[in-house]
């Protein structure tokens, strides 16, 4: 099951993935055997997606080859025909360096990029690059879950964001954590409390608009 930051968890319905199948190309007898190989899966991955009473999913690189191929949105595929869109954005998926790249003077080497949800015109997207957003109890963003945020989004108390840290002599780091105020202070404060908190020496980039995590 793939989860959503915003909107919350969902599951990718049999229909919409047998609807994105069809627009690719792909139906009637022998159709599961030709997706598979096209995807890189067996046979039976595609049957246990197409079941309504199965739960298993496409990973989400599958999820993104598959909404590419279709020429869908992310929206249409995860939630459904009434979101189709005649346009639809997308961003790049980005290392760390590459990210601060990006949101410090808007340059990077162009790498792999994925359709979003939502209309996100000026995005990127990271996977997550350690714990530190792991959390017991409330969110939680582990490890390589894929990241992705708008940089027109102003940042508000409590949202997620991608901030840029100055360690001295201008060398800057990115980071993922969690934006708050205490009285008039800014602070980045991480879901994993053996993280400490931060107060100095960063500015916000970008706001998460949603995590995708598996």
């Amino acid at each position: 099951m793939h989860k959503m930051d915003k909107p919350n968890q969902v599951t990718i319905a049999p229909e919409n993935l047998q609807r994105a199948f069809e627009k690719m190309g792909y139906s009637g007898w022998g159709m599961q055997a030709a997706l598979a190989d096209k995807l890189g899966v067996t046979s039976q991955a595609i049957s246990r997606w197409l079941s309504p009473t199965l739960d298993t999913q496409p990973t989400i690189d599958k999820l993104i080859k598959i909404a590419n191929l279709a020429n869908m949105s992310l929206d249409e595929l995860i939630l459904g025909e009434n979101f189709a869109r005649k346009e639809y954005f997308s961003v790049a998926v980005l290392d760390i360096p590459q990210a601060v790249a990006f949101v410090t003077n808007g340059k990077f080497i162009e790498s792999n990029r994925i359709p979003v949800i939502g209309k996100i015109r000026n995005g990127f997207a990271i996977h997550n690059p350690d714990d530190s957003m792991n959390a017991i109890i409330g969110k939680n963003y582990p490890k390589n879950c894929l990241l992705v945020f708008d940089t027109n989004k102003p940042p508000e108390p409590e949202d997620c964001v991608f901030a840029i840290l100055n360690n001295g002599d201008n060398q800057l780091t990115g980071i993922f954590r969690k934006y708050t105020k205490i009285g008039s202070q800014d602070y980045l404060i991480a879901n994993n409390q053996s993280y400490p908190p931060i107060s100095n020496h960063f500015i916000i980039k970008a706001t998460l608009a949603y995590a995708l995590i598996e």
